[in-house]
């Protein structure tokens, strides 16, 4: 942060007239994201260092879903640490408080401001403390191995209220005392960052065939959700550039992680057909070691036309219980939505 330091001394003395120059600007802007990507990588680094010494043997996309968590994490507590270190300067040179105390806040807006209002103070609080229980349920079942896709599905409707609720709370409704009393912390974690263990319980139960318009829906319809997110989340005086930053990041872990989710779950709700069973043969065998896990993957001589996927991912008794030269039966399923998915069996194997 002695770069940053720096800045803010410099500025202390020399206070830009009016609007921020461009170049004071651009150091703000570099130094503010220095920090952060440094903050970043050293959250990440040292989580790896734990969940290396805790749990060895953590699934390998776990692993890289924390460790993302992390530098996020990291991030957010590096541009408080940009916060806390500007004040400290402009205090320490007795230029009084910042006219940009907070990240890559450049000017302040004249936009008059709501008066206060205890009630609606109260019903955030009660609704940022409801939202502790909701997190320890969602991972409770994002830990649930065999979870039913509707009890999923339920927690994504249930993330999506609680979504609702919190985008309800525009700026100006709830004051300014109540962020400072982290009145939004439970709040802000169910909403932008819970939705990734959903995302993650998808990924490992279903082998996607049809993934491309899943992502694309999510995309679009979770950015405007998350812009709208980021308001209220950060507080009543939310600068647009630093809120158009924050939304990019809660769209990739909060309401697009969480519709993605839902499609998927929503697909496989009830009774999925199997649309084609293809018998192959198995040409390549590899079983890769990751750092907490080992993926199996065949390939097959003769491929069926499953948009383009040549290696197919098994669990391990089908890996073993096939051989090369020999046949597998690749299932594709396909729910209401409808979206398929694949699973590779042994063609030997009952049912």
């Amino acid at each position: 942060m002695l770069f940053d330091a720096l800045l803010c001394l410099a500025a202390a003395r020399f206070p830009p007239k009016g609007r921020p120059t461009f170049a004071y600007t651009l150091c703000v802007v570099v130094a503010s994201a220095m920090v952060a990507l440094g903050a970043s990588f050293t959250f990440s680094s040292g989580m790896a260092l734990v969940l290396r010494t805790v749990s060895p043997r953590l699934y390998e996309e776990v692993y890289h879903a924390i460790l993302l968590a992390a530098a996020i994490a990291g991030g957010f507590v590096g541009i408080f640490g940009v916060r806390l270190v500007r004040y400290a300067a402009f205090t320490l040179t007795g230029a009084g408080k910042p006219t940009q105390p907070g990240f890559l806040h450049l000017r302040r807006t004249s936009r008059p401001r709501r008066a206060p209002r205890a009630l609606a103070d109260r019903r955030y609080a009660s609704a940022n403390k409801a939202a502790w229980p909701l997190i320890a349920l969602v991972i409770a079942s994002c830990l649930w191995r065999n979870a039913p896709n509707w009890w999923l599905l339920c927690l994504c409707v249930i993330i999506a209220g609680t979504t609702v609720v919190a985008v309800w709370f525009l700026p100006g409704k709830v004051s300014r005392k109540a962020f400072q009393s982290d009145a939004n912390s439970a709040l802000f974690m169910l909403t932008g960052f819970i939705p990734l263990g959903l995302t993650l319980r998808a990924i490992y139960r279903f082998e996607l065939v049809d993934w491309e318009w899943p992502v694309v829906v999510a995309a679009v319809t979770g950015l405007p959700i998350a812009f709208l997110l980021a308001r209220p989340l950060r507080g009543p005086s939310a600068g647009p550039i630093g809120t158009a930053i924050l939304s990019l990041f809660l769209t990739y872990s909060g309401p697009g992680s969480l519709i993605w989710s839902g499609l998927q779950f929503a697909n496989a709700v009830g009774n999925p057909v199997l649309v084609a069973v293809h018998r192959v043969r198995i040409a390549y065998k590899h079983a890769q070691r990751g750092r907490h896990d080992i993926t199996y993957t065949l390939r097959a001589a003769n491929p069926p036309e499953l948009n383009s996927i040549t290696n197919l991912r098994v669990n391990k008794s089908t890996y073993e219980s096939v051989s090369l030269g020999g046949e597998a039966c690749i299932e594709v399923w396909q729910g209401w939505l409808p979206l398929r998915w694949y699973r590779v069996t042994d063609c030997k194997a009952p049912g």
